[in-house]
């Protein structure tokens, strides 16, 4: 947000001092005006909706302060990035695959997602797993047949972040090994 502060008479001088920038009565930060008058404030703490913003400049030996009439500011969900990868690949038949979901932030949003990943498998769901502190979901099975498998992560969305999903991870299941023996009768 950017705030111009001015002589109301027009005048030549250019106010000194600082601005306190306010969403909804909530303080969102003071910044120092700068040589042209202007105070510029860059934040990431409003949430999701609608907000009235305002700037109040304080005064100076020579200016009184105002306040600005309220600017509206929406904030709509921030897109998600899905990305799916899994250990052991190729696992073997019978073994614990660990299939681990990520879901970031898609630029210019920021934040952590938090909510629920499915995971699916050739289409059919598979498990779900939480998104941890760090944008993190993870789901352990052992259920996959030998073969290919198409795995994918869904990401469910939560308030500030829409649903995502990933592109498809190609995991092998391998048959298990064996071993012949030949004896003699």
């Amino acid at each position: 947000f950017t705030a111009k502060v001015a002589a109301a008479s027009g005048g030549a001088a250019i106010p000194t001092g600082s601005v306190r920038f306010a969403a909804d009565g909530t303080e969102l930060g003071s910044v120092a005006v700068d040589a042209g008058g202007q105070a510029t404030l860059a934040t990431s703490s409003l949430g999701r909706g609608s907000h009235a913003v305002t700037a109040a400049y304080g005064g100076d030996g020579t200016f009184d302060g105002s306040v600005s009439p309220p600017l509206t500011q929406g904030v709509d969900k921030a897109a998600s990035v899905t990305a799916v990868d899994a250990a052991p690949s190729p696992a073997i038949y019978g073994a614990e695959v660990v299939f681990q979901a990520t879901i970031d932030a898609a630029a210019p949003g920021n934040g952590v997602p938090t909510g629920l990943v499915t995971f699916k498998a050739n289409g059919t769901t598979v498990g779900t797993g939480s998104v941890d502190g760090v944008g993190m979901a993870t789901l352990t099975w052992a259920g996959l047949l030998p073969g290919s498998h198409a795995v994918v992560a869904e990401y469910g969305g939560d308030g500030n972040f829409l649903a995502g999903s990933s592109s498809i991870l190609e995991q092998a299941i391998k048959k298990l090994p064996t071993a012949t023996t030949v004896s003699i009768t």
